[in-house]
């Protein structure tokens, strides 16, 4: 249950603004007044998604929190909400909820759930539309770090609108620069196992066979230099699928979390404890950001960079003029 009476004061610049491209953000959201607390430069994030079906009735909020006692995690994003229009509320427990959904209709829809001990660092929540929203937190003075949740259109729906929500993702991507970028949800997309040149985008461990959506994720992760972390874990086969067909004869692996800098990410794997009934698993991932290392690559002097053909090619040219005989000339 939401609890309005215990809303903390919001920090300076808390106000509604119009987004660039659709939705609503929230800048310097409301939640505690401490900033998150670390010390040293070892950060540590435990950011998962979650298709919960729906959490629109207020038990089903209080189920979740009460599933996710004995789970350490910071932010979890979630899909098919199922709640109309947007809200971002403290609840009893302190942490915070932020859902955006269509305004008539009780279907789709995305949210966030902030844990307490980072609320104060967050600066930005951005809802494009009930498929798409955006948290921004501030790690320290320095980096910040940007989610994205993403709840895909299923097979019933047309290709136009899968391209449509990767259009909308790649604005965002490019319209809010951070440091570290997370792109996360339920992409309704099989990307199945490597294929030859998918290096840079998918690891060794993909499972299952890919569908003509997956080849859309793949080409849409390529596009923006993205990592899916699913597939850079080796787990076994009972802990890879993330959703169940109503039988439990079909299971798929279609939620994933992508990254651009995939050497925070320790481990994604799914969780089974976590459980309201859904038809999905919840996919959590462990991140762990070493900031002097950070700002070591940022100090780095670039290297200059050496065309190395044209440098074999003046190799070659010396080698054929030390070849030529050495002219005479007579007295």
């Amino acid at each position: 249950m939401t609890d309005t009476r215990r809303q903390r004061p919001p920090v300076p610049s808390s106000s509604f603004a119009p987004d660039q491209g659709g939705g609503s953000s929230k800048q310097g959201v409301g939640g505690a007044k401490n900033p998150w607390v670390r010390t040293g430069h070892q950060w540590t994030l435990t950011i998962a998604t979650y298709n919960v079906r729906s959490l629109l009735q207020e038990e089903r909020l209080v189920e979740l929190e009460e599933e996710l006692e004995g789970v350490k995690w910071d932010i979890i994003g979630l899909g098919e909400v199922r709640r109309r229009g947007e809200d971002f509320t403290e609840l009893k427990s302190g942490h915070h909820f932020y859902h955006i959904g269509t305004k008539d209709k009780s279907e789709a829809g995305v949210g966030f759930l902030i844990h307490k001990s980072i609320a104060g660092n967050m600066t930005e929540v951005k809802g494009v539309n009930e498929r798409l929203a955006q948290l921004t937190v501030k790690i320290n003075k320095r980096y910040k770090i940007k989610v994205i949740q993403v709840y895909a259109p299923t097979s019933t729906h047309n290709n136009e609108e899968v391209d449509k929500l990767y259009e909308e993702i790649t604005e965002l991507l490019k319209n809010s620069k951070t440091q570290f970028t997370i792109v996360m949800g339920d992409f309704n997309a099989k990307v199945g196992k490597r294929e030859d040149g998918e290096e840079c985008t998918i690891g060794k461990f993909g499972s299952g066979e890919r569908n003509d959506r997956g080849d859309r994720l793949i080409e849409f992760s390529i596009s923006n230099k993205l990592k899916i972390m699913n597939t850079f874990f080796k787990k076994p086969a009972s802990r890879k699928w993330t959703w169940r067909s109503p039988d439990g004869s079909t299971k798929n692996e279609i939620d994933f979390i992508l990254t651009d800098s995939p050497h925070i990410i320790q481990d994604v794997k799914t969780v089974n404890k976590v459980n309201v009934g859904s038809d999905h698993r919840m996919v959590m991932s462990k991140l762990k950001i070493n900031t002097r290392l950070q700002r070591h690559k940022l100090l780095r002097p670039k290297q200059s960079s050496i065309n190395l053909e044209k440098l074999q090619e003046k190799r070659i040219e010396f080698q054929l003029q030390l070849q030529k005989p050495v002219p005479t000339f007579g007295r």
